[in-house]
């Protein structure tokens, strides 16, 4: 955490509000402490004091901060939320908004008799004879406000015509804010009853299939124990297919955001990590065209032995366990993947088959790169191709030397150090300007000429 930016943020900021407000606290508190007044009687006593405690409702601009609060704790909750936890949390929120909606009006009602001082009749005066205590005057009040808003019954009644004037107005914003809380509550309610039907459905529509296909009861509970950890997982984690909104989003900024998504996963790889911080544009066109994502539930299969790799396989969660296929058990037939982790990398740069089998070991998401589309998006790309075949040259030769020594080459394959100098000697010439791919044909013959020369020197 850098401390200078967030002070300079914050300077920038909320530190102007903050010094007003502080400013006004600290003068109010100064001067009742030095006439010697106590809040309930300083009201009349001191011109100068009244005037500061006027000004200090100028604290109510700390409720600007209030909606960039909870949309920090929401971003926060989110990835660990459920969309039913997601729900109830949002009916607490709305829930402390009613309330502190409620705190408000009576804190002006209170305000009133401050305004009006101790020559009019009010409601504070025929309750200060018994009870003089200042919790029971706010919660007198809080309970008038909240009759205000349930139209419940009190004993409380404006006495003059500012009360009487306040006490109109607070019924009207009570009926509108207690019929907006109400419908929101009902809302979020048929919410919830909504998304505990659509999985009784299909949790209905599953038993009745297996019942009617006879499915031995271990099968049975196999299935069942899959599905619901798939359902559990999905509730945890959105799916890009599920979010709608993604779709209206312009190309740009879908292509920025799946790079701001993909890099932290990516950047693991030296190649991936030099695309994103050299050449951002061709890897914000490589995470919008050629990866995707995969979640996989407990025991699901990523690839088996002997197919065809059309993919490179980044870890993002979980776990993955890797069994070669070609070794019997022993200690070097398996390997643990987690997150940091890529697999079948070879697929992009030669013809390759699997030759184990990953499945994973619990819960997890990995991020998949189509070798396809990887290696078209490259070809169109003039900054990043040469030194792309620079490294496939690099990373073929390395293979075959492997293959010759004995050594083994699997799907997994991680040597940092190994790649970093790859990654080093494939891009050392990647300081050349990428020039402006413009058509010969506008040139004239003697710059025709000129401008094929120095394509030629560039590309070699």
């Amino acid at each position: 955490m850098r401390l200078h930016h967030t002070a300079r943020h914050y300077a920038k900021t909320w530190f102007p509000m903050d010094l007003v407000i502080t400013s006004i606290d600290v003068a109010s508190f100064c001067i009742i402490q030095s006439a010697g007044l106590d809040g309930m009687n300083a009201k009349g006593s001191c011109g100068s004091a009244c005037v500061i405690s006027y000004l200090s409702i100028f604290r109510l601009l700390r409720l600007i901060k209030m909606p960039y609060c909870f949309t920090h704790v929401e971003s926060r909750l989110v990835r660990n939320l459920s969309e039913t936890q997601l729900e109830l949390m949002s009916l607490f929120k709305r829930l402390v908004e009613f309330i502190f909606v409620i705190h408000v009006i009576a804190c002006f009602w209170f305000g009133i008799y401050r305004w009006t001082g101790d020559t009019a009749d009010s409601w504070v005066q025929s309750f200060t004879q018994q009870h003089d205590e200042k919790s029971y005057l706010y919660f007198t009040a809080l309970q008038w406000s909240m009759a205000q808003f349930t139209f419940a019954s009190t004993e409380i009644v404006p006495r003059n015509l500012p009360e009487r004037i306040y006490a109109s107005v607070a019924i009207i914003v009570g009926l509108v804010a207690f019929s907006a809380f109400l419908s929101s509550v009902i809302g979020s309610m048929a919410h919830l009853r909504q998304l505990r039907s659509h999985q009784r459905v299909q949790e209905t529509t599953l038993r009745k299939f297996l019942t009617e296909q006879n499915c031995p009861p271990q099968l049975t509970m196999r299935i069942w124990s899959i599905v619901g950890r798939m359902a559990s997982q999905r509730k945890q984690y959105a799916d890009r297919k599920d979010v709608a909104a993604l779709a209206i989003i312009p190309e740009n900024l879908m292509m920025e955001l799946n790079a701001q998504i993909y890099y932290p996963v990516l950047s693991v790889h030296p190649l991936f990590r030099h695309l994103g911080s050299e050449h951002d544009k061709v890897f914000e066109k490589l995470c919008h065209l050629a990866v995707s994502d995969v979640l996989l539930s407990t025991e699901q299969d990523l690839f088996n032995p002997r197919t065809r790799a059309e993919y490179v396989y980044f870890v993002a969660r979980g776990e993955l366990l890797y069994q070669r296929g070609s070794i019997e058990d022993g200690k070097d037939s398996e390997f643990v993947a987690k997150r940091g982790t890529w697999l079948s990398e070879a697929a992009i740069w030669m013809p390759w088959e699997h030759n184990g089998r990953a499945v994973a070991v619990d819960s997890s998401s990995v991020v998949a790169i189509a070798v396809d589309k990887f290696q078209s998006v490259m070809r169109t790309e003039y900054g990043a191709w040469p030194g792309a075949c620079k490294y496939a040259k690099l990373f073929v030769q390395h293979a075959n030397a492997l293959r010759i020594s004995d050594q083994e080459f699997t799907d997994i394959w991680v040597n940092q150090e190994q790649m970093k100098e790859m990654v080093r000697l494939a891009f050392e010439e990647d300081t050349v300007p990428v020039m402006r791919v413009v058509d010969p044909s506008e040139f004239t013959n003697a710059r025709r000429m000129h401008f094929l020369r120095h394509e030629h020197r560039v590309r070699r």
